[in-house]
């Protein structure tokens, strides 16, 4: 017998792969047939995600190719310009001069062309997102936050990231961590500890910020991740706008996941930081 519930969730994960959504991993729901079915679903998604992970690393390097080329040909171009303007200057008959000159230009424009529309396409590839394993990912990007702590007397103490796969975009993901952080360390007094830790649970990623600072009330909680909310005037010191926690929440949005907080005020907070893992490919 059919189960409409289970054909809804089918249909749905069908229309997120046609609107482009290949990054938030196909849940296992049933057995048997159903079962089966999400299985495939996932496989699906995976495969498609490590051929555009080929594409991209062909298309970054042709288009590199390209722009190295065109920007090669710009100082002949330009020398070829030189000359004709010179042979335009002391020829009576200008016509063929000119048409030198003009076709030269012309060349050059083109040339400038490729050169925007190659660095255009290298920058539309490096907003794919690609596979990094989180210890020396998320390592890396901690370990550059270390000198924020150190300038308000606040130590951070890491502990040990697990090593598993997930598909991002580094530097957005620098941004999120960046932010949970910095408002950690902002809110934080001198000589207390910011703690981050992070672990697998199931087929997600989570990694924690916890500090000892003012906390965030209970009436504000849920709108912590909304666009321009600020919880008060001393949270805020009058300089933030409230969009930093907003663009987080979005970032992880994009990226399959979610940011979330738990906190009292006076006690301080701890924010989480979750991402699908993606299984190991052989």
């Amino acid at each position: 017998m059919l189960n409409r519930k289970k054909i809804e969730e089918i249909e749905k994960t069908l229309a997120r792969f046609q609107e482009g959504d290949l990054y938030t991993p196909v849940k296992s729901w049933g057995v048997g047939k159903y079962h089966a079915i999400y299985t495939r679903l996932e496989s699906l998604r995976l495969s498609i995600l490590r051929l555009k992970d080929d594409i991209a690393k062909m298309s970054t390097k042709t288009n590199k190719s390209i722009a190295s080329v065109a920007h090669d040909m710009k100082t002949p171009l330009a020398i070829i310009s030189g000359y004709a303007e010179c042979m335009s200057d002391g020829m009576d008959d200008k016509d063929y001069p000119a048409l030198i000159i003009q076709k030269a230009q012309q060349m050059n424009e083109m040339v400038i062309g490729m050169v925007d529309s190659s660095n255009s396409e290298i920058k539309k590839q490096s907003e794919h997102k690609t596979l990094h394993a989180t210890r020396n990912m998320f390592g890396k990007i901690i370990e550059k936050l270390r000198p924020l702590a150190t300038a308000k007397n606040i130590k951070l103490k890491v502990g040990k990231i697990p090593d598993v796969n997930v598909r991002v975009d580094e530097g957005q993901m620098e941004r999120v961590v960046q932010n949970i952080v910095s408002n950690a360390v902002k809110y934080s007094p001198q000589k207390s500890v910011v703690k981050i830790t992070a672990r697998t649970r199931g087929r997600e990623f989570v990694l924690s910020v916890k500090d000892k600072g003012i906390g965030i009330s209970k009436e504000s909680l849920p709108y912590v991740f909304d666009q321009f909310y600020t919880e008060d005037k001393s949270r805020s010191n009058g300089n933030s706008q409230g969009v930093g926690l907003y663009v987080v929440s979005e970032i992880m949005k994009e990226h399959g996941g979610k940011v979330s907080v738990k906190s009292k005020k006076g006690k301080g907070s701890t924010f989480y930081v979750q991402l699908p893992v993606e299984p190991a490919f052989n």
